[in-house]
């Protein structure tokens, strides 16, 4: 998994064609929850019982998912800063 401090890290080396690797990897892996969350949304029943199996599932995904756009929103934010 891609964490904030490692796109900080591939920043300051300026390796800026890692970047656009990085930026790569997270808009499929952005792709791939989307994808995720159209198939189990149509699929799994979310009850109100907030602690079923479905709702464990959703929201581990969703984290993951959150954290995905937040990589994404850093990394775009670079290559605006440093005009790649």
């Amino acid at each position: 998994m891609i964490t904030y401090n490692y796109i900080n890290e591939v920043v300051i080396n300026r390796d800026f064609a890692l970047l656009k690797q990085l930026k790569d990897t997270l808009s499929n892996e952005l792709k791939t929850l989307n994808t995720f969350f159209d198939e189990y949304l149509e699929t799994k029943p979310l009850d109100m019982k907030k602690e079923s199996t479905n709702w464990v599932v959703y929201k581990e995904k969703l984290n993951e998912y959150c954290e995905v756009i937040d990589n994404l929103k850093s990394i775009n934010y670079f290559m605006e800063k440093y005009n790649v």
